[in-house]
């Protein structure tokens, strides 16, 4: 009867710990995939935000280039007495990856994700500079078209200071954006280099912005 009773208990206890293995190697299995999934999403972020990030950088490096001459000119004409009615043709800068609402820069470091938001931050900026020098630049256009049918000389030296002032303004904001743009061409730089860090990750070969799907 001892001998049946230590039997029964050897195998309770067998079955315990069979049972409990059981539980823990469930856990593990739920746990790797788990770390898999996130590990699979966290990579994937980092690769498409790794693109649109590369492609703002090509992008910024034409629009500060193309910019610092422009404004070069508009100011040495504007020595001369000249007046420039222009604007900015520049492309807004791409944002659809970041956009998306399943787009989690959480599966991010924090300091990346930090940065990434903060080149956003002012990619938006930059936007909002632009869209202002433009709207002075189309002041100024209408102003100049409106002078040449003013014969009255009050009027006249009324619409030629506005004019000025639209200029002014223009080349303010112009200012203003390319700061913007050195600051964009900054943070996309200190972006990149962090997320090629990351396992599977690599910043695209070297392709133009058409390439990248950018117009």
């Amino acid at each position: 009867m001892t001998d049946l009773s230590a039997l029964l208990d050897s195998n309770l206890a067998g079955l315990i710990i069979a049972a409990a293995l059981g539980v823990l190697l469930a856990s593990f299995i739920q746990w790797y995939q788990f770390r898999h999934h996130q590990h699979s999403l966290r990579t994937n972020t980092a690769v498409l935000l790794g693109g649109e990030i590369y492609a703002i950088q090509r992008l910024c490096e034409g629009f500060l280039k193309t910019n610092t001459v422009a404004l070069a000119n508009v100011k040495a004409a504007i020595k001369k007495g000249q007046t420039l009615a222009i604007t900015i043709g520049d492309y807004d800068f791409p944002r659809a990856i970041y956009d998306r609402p399943y787009t989690d820069l959480n599966l991010l470091s924090l300091e990346l994700g930090a940065t990434i938001s903060e080149l956003y931050r002012m990619v938006e900026l930059s936007k909002c500079a632009k869209d202002n020098a433009n709207g002075f630049g189309l002041e100024v256009r209408d102003i100049i078209g409106k002078l040449d049918g003013v014969s009255d000389a009050n009027q006249r030296a009324a619409e030629q200071r506005k004019l000025v002032l639209a200029q002014e303004n223009f080349l303010k904001y112009v200012e203003i954006y390319n700061s913007f743009l050195e600051q964009v061409s900054r943070l996309s730089a200190k972006a990149l280099g962090k997320l090629e860090r990351i396992k599977g990750v690599s910043t695209p070969a070297e392709k133009t912005p058409e390439d990248l799907g950018v117009k």
